[in-house]
């Protein structure tokens, strides 16, 4: 009887997304970090800066986002960058939401 081997998921170290995009955290109303437990309490997210445009009177922010499993495995990245990032499980990640936790993580808001 032929035996199934189950492969472990490629790993991404969270420095490799700290070091690709600009994480983003804002301040609207309460504090929302760049790294998190989502809300439903079954995975994370990472936000990142999409892009950010500004005129005379205001400035206009898009963000987009890594969702995670509770596994650490990458479910969704922004666009673009499915092929390089999901279905790989991300390192770092416990640290990442402890560095980012509080306003003065270190990332751009």
């Amino acid at each position: 009887m032929p035996t199934t081997t189950t492969r472990k998921p490629a790993e991404v170290p969270f420095e490799r997304i700290e070091r690709t995009y600009q994480l983003a955290s804002y301040n609207f109303g309460s504090y929302k970090p760049a790294v998190f437990k989502n809300s439903r309490g079954t995975g994370y997210g990472i936000r990142v800066l999409a892009k950010q445009t500004s005129s005379l009177r205001s400035t206009t922010t898009s963000y987009d986002h890594f969702e995670i499993n509770a596994d650490g495995i990458i479910t969704a990245s922004p666009r673009g960058w499915a092929s390089m990032f999901n279905r790989k499980r991300i390192t770092g990640l416990d640290e990442a939401i402890e560095k980012y936790a509080e306003p003065d993580g270190g990332e751009t808001r």
